[in-house]
């Protein structure tokens, strides 16, 4: 007869489906989570995620931005595409690192941005970053205390400290994934074994059967998307790596050397599969969405940084949106241009498109009482604010979901000299994770926020 995991009969708040050295855990489910013992006054509730999204080279300043509050709540051209989510997000403005203020040159930025700290510049050596600081205190509930995900490999030499943005010390970055196999292998286990031929549900394809006679017909729904999902998932990454049968040879002549994201001792060095295969860049790009969005639902990590580039040499092509040509990093020099200008809206505008899609596929996930994305808070930001002249005056800032209701959303919160650190010490605050001080701050923004 079979039998499920001890955990599941035990009706454990996350049951994981366990197969021939495949580990799937399942997604938040209300009848194994109202099932579980709790202590005293314990709440059924799913857990509140963190993700910082990344992008380098700032933004065109003159077509970012947002006004009012609710249904009045207005964007600028390059924010449009939060439309669909506008009542899930908060448009922050005037936020800055006050002691980065006088930065300039992209030297140190990339760093800087989530520690404080500027990185190779000056001979500093950045410091922690908030996500590896609330890592630090929740870090241990999940298999991965956190994880970094992105599309451009890590870089050496001073580009070393513009690949990251989340480390856990000065010299400390976090190695990213950029590779979707990688990242889905990571999820589900030792692959070294699996046929590419067979799905990872087909070893667990029994024990789920056996599970499903225990849920409510809402979770085996929910169930039945999961597992869709995930097999989406796998043939999305097979038709990926099938076009790029011609780069792939050179990408395995250049040995790349590979470290787990959990390893706290380098950065690591990637084959940049985007830039081998410039067209397949927007199907990278959201198969590593999704996969975070994977990770998110299957508890694998509670805190994650996303970058969609590095400041480097090499940048994307973009050319695959009509009217861009040239090199992005040139666009953002745009002189005042206009066609230059316009260009470097379009590639902010991409990136925004990105957020929104992100946010979306969060907010069709049911979990609990209401979404993923309403457990889940969601920081989108640059390395600075005007790439034409480098400057960090202030940081672009969109924030996505409300911490299971904790924040109020669908509006623009202009704070007047505001400081990061002190929007750091409240996302820390939600996470569970309060600190005392980070940077200069020692106050939080908590009530800003609730509104």
């Amino acid at each position: 007869m079979l039998e499920l995991p001890k955990s599941t009969q035990r009706f454990s708040r996350r049951v994981a489906l366990q197969g021939l050295g495949v580990s799937l855990t399942l997604p938040w489910l209300k009848s194994l989570a109202s099932a579980a013992p709790m202590n005293g006054s314990e709440k059924v509730q799913p857990p509140t995620r963190f993700v910082t999204t990344f992008f380098p080279l700032g933004v065109n300043t003159r077509q970012w931005g947002a006004k009012g509050d609710g249904e009045k709540l207005t964007f600028e051209a390059t924010l449009k595409p939060l439309e669909s989510v506008k009542q899930r997000v908060t448009v922050l403005e005037g936020l800055v690192h006050p002691h980065l203020k006088s930065l300039h040159s992209h030297a140190g930025k990339v760093a800087a941005v989530l520690t404080g700290e500027p990185g190779g510049r000056d001979g500093n050596r950045s410091g922690i970053s908030i996500d590896q600081l609330i890592a630090n205190e929740i870090g241990g509930r999940t298999e991965f205390r956190s994880l970094a995900l992105g599309i451009s490999p890590a870089q050496t030499g001073r580009g070393f400290y513009d690949s990251s943005i989340s480390w856990r010390g000065p010299d400390k970055p976090l190695a990213k994934e950029v590779d979707p196999r990688g990242a889905f292998n990571m999820l589900f286990g030792d692959p070294s074994w699996l046929k590419r031929d067979k799905s990872v549900l087909d070893f667990v394809l029994q024990q789920a059967k056996l599970l499903n006679g225990r849920l409510s017909a809402q979770d085996q729904h929910t169930l039945a998307e999961y597992f869709d999902g995930i097999r989406e998932l796998e043939l999305r990454i097979n038709r990926l790596e099938q076009g790029r049968s011609e780069w792939k040879q050179e990408a395995e002549s250049q040995s790349p050397v590979r470290f787990h994201p959990e390893d706290p001792e380098g950065a690591g060095e990637f084959v940049d599969f985007a830039l081998f295969a410039p067209e397949n860049f927007r199907e990278h790009t959201r198969l590593m969405l999704d996969l975070l969005v994977l990770a998110f639902r299957m508890d694998k990590t509670r805190i994650a940084t996303f970058m969609f580039d590095s400041y480097g040499p090499k940048y994307m092509d973009f050319s695959f949106i009509p009217g861009v040509i040239g090199q992005w990093h040139a666009l953002s020099h745009h002189n005042n241009t206009a066609s230059s200008m316009h260009q470097y809206h379009q590639i902010n505008h991409w990136h925004v498109t990105q957020f929104a899609w992100l946010l979306e596929k969060l907010d069709d996930v049911r979990e609990g009482d209401g979404t993923l994305l309403d457990n889940t808070l969601v920081l989108l930001t640059s390395d600075m604010w005007d790439g034409n002249v480098h400057n960090c005056i202030q940081y672009p800032l969109i924030l996505g979901g409300n911490a299971g209701g904790r924040i109020r959303t669908g509006r623009n919160l202009s704070v007047k000299d505001g400081s990061m650190s002190r929007l750091f010490l409240s996302l820390a605050d939600l996470m569970g994770a309060p600190l005392k001080r980070f940077k200069e701050a020692t106050d939080n923004y908590n009530s800003e926020l609730m509104g």
